[in-house]
């Protein structure tokens, strides 16, 4: 029997609860804004009638920020930290968008676009929430580079970046060949613990993504595309100097040009280490009849050069697809001490692919505990290496529909070593060797068709298809490491 001492007592605690929920909200700023280009209510962000017409001045820790479709200039993120408290930067979209009050689903069905950000404090949360499966398409944030960069992660003096998380954003630059020398994503001073997962970063004068006296990135599942290169201006698809701890996996790289695909090099700090790098899962590729005129690499795809020390890299089951053949490109290995630096440790490259390409004759020297093994070379020049798999010829028969850039295998390769999680997957969620045979290069030979594997959580994809691009080119998170 319910007594009233007991009705009271209910009736406390649901005080009590209410009271700590309003405290909670207040104080660690569990709230949401909204944000519309073009909005003609109060402009307090309380709900899409009322949304704020551009991001305001000062965000609050903790909030999350819908945006909708729209342009919204440049903008800079300069919000004091406060302890470890986020904000969040989301695109509103039909299924994602907080309050239903005001709002319309053509609010979320495009882009929100901006025109450069300048990421001067820690811990925010850009989140664009879709693309398309082909990965070049249907990004809920575009960001365009207004001038010299397009995403500016800057740590030093009064700017203190760090704890910085990019995802669905595509990052476009001014085009190629031209005068403006811009880069992508521009972090050149120990902006620690970042993730770019998901992203679309592409046609820049110079460096896709650039990085610097950095710890702790991860660049997942996103299409590194088109850059520049010049006598003056040299570049690279991920130019780094003195990083470490950093994963590069189940990425494409694609028609860039320069001194290598991705490059640790000296920006005249001296001598420096860059150690615990994993590079795997990856391709690195050249379209068809180079159609974009891009020049090629120059030192490598993979190349650690200019005083810089390469210690404890991993450089696992990426595929190396047409860097080279005729005009195009001066070579696609691996090279670690080959200008003479000394004091490398420990750089394995194991199971990779090349396919068609120029050479590969991959240098690892003045490297100690260091070995190139167990890869597969089809066309391609190359060192005599234990356990290779050599193939004279390099037919498109090897791959699902070359024309279409999907490279999964038609059949298994010869097997390589087997490595313990997380490289016992591919790009797609395959579990590797699973059959008995552990596959060289990017994707594991499953036999069948590839279904596309489930989007980060809370995320949403587009569209999917069963052939192509389209079916192999989808996000994952099958383990926890996805999102560290």
């Amino acid at each position: 029997m319910t007594t009233s001492k007991h009705r009271f007592a209910l009736w406390q605690c649901a005080v009590i609860l209410c009271v700590f929920s309003a405290f909670a909200d207040a104080t660690f700023g569990q709230v949401a804004y909204y944000v519309r280009a073009g909005a003609t209510g109060a402009n307090s962000g309380a709900d899409w009638n009322n949304a704020f017409s551009t991001l305001p001045p000062s965000l609050i820790r903790g909030a999350t920020y819908y945006v909708a479709d729209g342009s919204y200039g440049a903008y800079t993120f300069d919000d004091d930290a406060n302890g470890v408290l986020v904000i969040t930067i989301k695109k509103a979209t039909a299924l994602d968008h907080g309050t239903g009050i005001g709002w319309s689903d053509s609010y979320g069905d495009g882009a929100a676009v901006w025109v450069g950000w300048e990421v001067v404090r820690p811990y925010y949360v850009f989140d664009g929430v879709t693309r398309g499966a082909d990965w070049r398409s249907g990004y809920g944030f575009r960001v365009v580079t207004g001038g010299k960069y397009g995403i500016n992660l800057f740590y030093g003096g009064s700017s203190t970046a760090q704890y910085i998380t990019i995802r669905y954003t595509e990052v476009q630059g001014q085009g190629l060949d031209n005068s403006v020398h811009d880069d992508g994503i521009y972090s050149p001073s120990g902006c620690h613990h970042v993730k770019v997962q998901s992203c679309y970063v592409h046609d820049v004068g110079r460096a896709p993504i650039l990085t610097g006296f950095s710890l702790d990135w991860l660049i997942e599942y996103s299409l590194v595309a088109r850059n520049s290169s010049d006598a003056s201006i040299h570049s690279e698809g991920l130019a780094s100097t003195a990083d470490s701890g950093f994963v590069v996996r189940n990425n494409i790289f694609e028609d860039i040009e320069g001194t290598g695909f991705i490059v640790c090099l000296n920006r005249g700090s001296g001598i420096n280490v860059c150690s615990n790098w994993e590079i795997y899962g990856n391709v690195f590729m050249y379209s068809e009849g180079n159609p974009y005129n891009r020049e090629g690499v120059g030192d490598g795809a993979i190349a650690v050069i200019n005083q810089q020390v390469a210690q404890n890299w991993k450089v696992y089951n990426n595929s190396f697809i047409n860097i080279g053949q005729g005009p195009v490109g001066i070579a696609s290995r691996v090279i670690v001490g080959g200008d003479g630096q000394t004091g490398n440790t420990n750089v394995q490259v194991y199971n990779n692919f090349w396919w068609r390409s120029d050479a590969a004759n991959n240098v690892l020297s003045g490297c100690t505990g260091c070995e190139s093994r167990w890869n597969r070379y089809d066309q391609t020049t190359h060192y005599t290496e234990a356990d290779q798999q050599d193939n004279v010829t390099a037919s498109t028969s090897v791959f699902v529909n070359y024309a279409s850039k999907n490279f999964h295998l038609t059949s298994p390769s010869l097997g390589g070593t087997t490595l313990a999680s997380p490289y016992s997957f591919d790009m797609n969620g395959n579990v590797r060797g699973l059959d008995g045979i552990w596959d060289r290069g990017a994707y594991e030979f499953v036999g069948g068709s590839n279904a596309p594997p489930p989007a980060f959580s809370g995320q949403n994809i587009l569209s999917t298809g069963s052939s192509g691009l389209a079916s192999v080119m989808s996000p994952i998170n099958y383990r926890k490491e996805s999102l560290r």
